[in-house]
C-alpha cells in the first residue's frame, strides 16, 4: 500500500470507529482504533 491508500483507509476506519462508538459498540470501536494505530505506524516507518 502506498501512503495515499493508507491515509484513505485510515479515514474510512475512523468514520467506522466513530459510528461504532456512537452505537455503543465499544468492542468494535476498539478493534478499529487498533487497526488505525497500526496503519499510522506504517506511515511513520516510511
Amino acid at each position: 500500500m502506498n501512503p495515499t491508500e493508507i491515509k484513505k483507509l485510515t479515514e474510512k476506519l475512523e468514520k467506522q470507529m466513530r459510528k461504532a462508538a456512537a452505537e455503543l459498540d465499544f468492542e468494535s470501536a476498539a478493534e478499529l482504533r487498533d487497526k488505525i494505530i497500526d496503519l499510522k505506524k506504517l506511515l511513520r516507518d516510511d
